[in-house]
């Protein structure tokens, strides 16, 4: 459903925008943010929804080195599968290459018969859709509220900026790191929890700033 109604808000807003700046999008996304927290604060209520674990989830599975709950290994599992396929889809099938072309040369791209505007439709849709299967599965973790969305864009922005475009691998790896820095900040440093993030991203901007695994280009 969320992929659904993901065509209809990139058809209204979005289409208009892949040929601006990268900041212009992000803006656009933060006000979505904010009629969307104030629609359901209006239907809902400010409230925390916990979601509670089925049975046969919430049991412990011993490793022998530590006991860990079988829901966050489903969660690691799930992950897995959905990097796996998405860096199969994205590397070794036609519709991978077609998006790879509509991104580096829309133009090139529609000349050789690509419907381009479908394409990034089915694109964004596809996004929506793992954002919202992402928000599911680590709801128990992450309790959903009207401010979700404001708590954690700050992490996945962080992620899109370090990354660089194109690359899954990339995005896997810059994804673990900052949930590491994030969790560890929060585990060693309790203080300074919300600023280790931030001093990752200043430290990896100056250091990397065209992606953390994208090949530097020439000065």
């Amino acid at each position: 459903m969320v992929a659904l109604f993901s065509i209809a808000v990139e058809r209204a807003f979005y289409v208009y925008l892949y040929t601006a700046p990268e900041l212009e999008q992000v803006l656009l996304t933060i006000g979505l943010d904010f009629i969307a927290i104030g629609a359901l604060t209006f239907f809902y209520g400010p409230n925390v929804y916990p979601t509670p674990l089925p049975f046969y989830l919430a049991a412990n599975v011993d490793l022998g080195i530590q006991s860990i709950q079988l829901y966050r290994l489903a969660v690691v599992a799930v992950s897995l599968l959905i990097i796996a396929a998405l860096w199969y889809m994205f590397d070794r099938t036609t519709l991978g290459a077609q998006i790879r072309a509509a991104v580096d040369n829309r133009t090139m791209a529609q000349s050789t018969g690509i419907n381009v505007s479908r394409l990034f439709s089915l694109v964004f849709a596809l996004g929506s859709g793992l954002a919202a299967l992402g928000g599911a599965l680590g709801a128990p973790m992450l309790p959903l509220e009207p401010l979700y969305p404001f708590k954690y864009l700050i992490l996945v922005l962080i992620v899109v900026a370090l990354s660089g475009f194109g690359n899954v691998k990339s995005v896997v790896g810059v994804a673990l790191l900052v949930g590491i820095v994030e969790t560890a900040g929060r585990l060693l440093f309790p203080s300074l929890s919300g600023f280790m993030i931030y001093l990752l991203l200043i430290v990896l901007m100056i250091w990397r700033r065209d992606g953390l695994f994208v090949t530097r280009r020439a000065q």
